[in-house]
């Protein structure tokens, strides 16, 4: 019996660390804003802007419960909403990825 191990659930996690390690560098004071948005969307209720809609979606969950789960966290982070799309999309296609080159190619774009 030969066991195959799967290196990329490993790989993809490292990847995600890198990323999210590059956003911080780069633009950490928008992951307050984003969440301080996020917050006021959610207090605001539906309907909600395309974009917490698309965060919601790349989450897996419905804008509402994007919404409850914003509001049951402590309200002292927040980003720009763009930005944060970006860094949701890029965790996205990090899920996504079939092969190791897929990862370097994510991190390339960050550069």
């Amino acid at each position: 019996m030969r066991i195959s191990l799967d290196p990329m659930p490993a790989m993809r996690s490292k990847t995600e660390a890198q990323v999210n390690a590059w956003f911080d560098e780069q633009v950490q004071p928008h992951r307050d804003a984003a969440w301080a948005r996020k917050r006021d969307v959610a207090k605001a209720g539906a309907p909600y802007p395309d974009a917490f809609a698309q965060e919601a979606a790349l989450r897996g969950l419905t804008p509402t419960a994007l919404a409850d789960l914003v509001l049951s966290k402590p309200d002292s982070v927040a980003a720009a909403d763009a930005r944060e799309l970006h860094r949701q999309r890029v965790n996205a296609a990090i899920d996504a990825a079939k092969m190791p080159a897929e990862l370097d190619a994510i991190l390339a774009g960050l550069k």
